[in-house]
Order: structure tokens, then sequence, then C-alpha cells
């Protein structure tokens, strides 16, 4: 089932008057004709879902609001607003310095741009987290190097301990 807005059934209603005397069928379905002809003529606004430029995003009549996002984070932020129907344009501020990104924004109720953005923002912590995380690498390294220190300390005291009996190797 599809809900349609009040606007747009009102705007494919069609009025049809006329004035005259005796209506025949004739007339009737010539004015029926004309009216369909005209009606051909008029196309709604085009309705867009997802990414568009501001200028379509500002045309809807609804309330426009904008944030900043990072270089890094702009695919995230587009995979985010795509999965809860965001409607969403990014629109890069080079005045800025350095340059940013501006993600202007709107969606179909306001649960939807909460969901989104408490949704992004942990995604872009844990990028930040991922980032900040020492290399694998580097940990493995240091931890061969605790284990060969702690091997070669038991070894010493090994001998260490044999000396002190007397029982030298």
């Amino acid at each position: 089932m599809n809900v349609v807005d009040n606007d747009q059934t009102n705007a494919k209603n069609v009025a049809l008057v006329l004035k005259g005397s005796e209506l025949s069928t004739k007339v009737l379905a010539l004015a029926m004709k004309f009216a369909v002809k005209q009606g051909k003529k008029l196309t709604l606004p085009k309705e867009y879902n997802g990414k568009q430029t501001v200028k379509q995003l500002v045309n809807q009549g609804v309330g426009v609001q904008s944030i900043p996002i990072s270089d890094e984070t702009v695919k995230s932020f587009e995979n985010v607003a795509k999965k809860h129907g965001v409607d969403y344009a990014i629109v890069k501020d080079t005045k800025a310095d350095p340059p940013q990104h501006i993600a202007f924004f709107k969606a179909r109720d306001a649960d939807a741009v909460t969901n989104a953005f408490s949704e992004y923002s942990k995604r872009v912590l844990e990028a930040k987290r991922e980032r900040e995380k020492p290399p694998l690498r580097n940990s493995l390294e240091k931890a061969m190097e605790k284990s060969a220190n702690q091997e070669e300390r038991e070894r010493n005291k090994e001998k260490d301990k044999n000396k002190d009996r007397g029982l030298d190797r």
C-alpha cells in the first residue's frame, strides 16, 4: 500500500466546470478530452530521495540542517544516511582551512536523523580508535622481546642456583 502526501493528492485532483444550458454527451466528452490533454502538460515536481544537490533539498520545503564532516568519514556518512533513509547533500567547503565537507540533511522524521547520527558518530569513534591503536607488529615484537628476556632470566637463575650448590655445568 502506498501512502501519498496530501499535497500530491490535491495536485492530482481535477475540477471540470462547464457553463451552458444543455449538457450533451458530446460536449461532456470534448470537455473531458480537453481536461486530459491539459493534465498531461502539468507535471508534478520530482521528489528526490537519498543523495541530492542542496538546491533540490531546499526546494522540498522542509527545514534543512547541516554538520561538518571530515574527508575520511564522507563515505561512512553516505552509507549510514542511505541505510536510514535520510535525504542529504554533501558540499565541499573550500574556504575553510583545511577544506572540509558539510553535510546538509533532512529526513521524513526526526527519529531517522537521530538514529543515523548516532550510528555515524559510533563509526567515527571506532575509526579514530583504530587509527590510535599501535600496529600489531609492534605489539608482537615487544611480546617476543619480553618472552626472550624472561627465558634468559630463567636460564641465569638456574645457573646461579647450580653455582650456589656447587654444581657447575
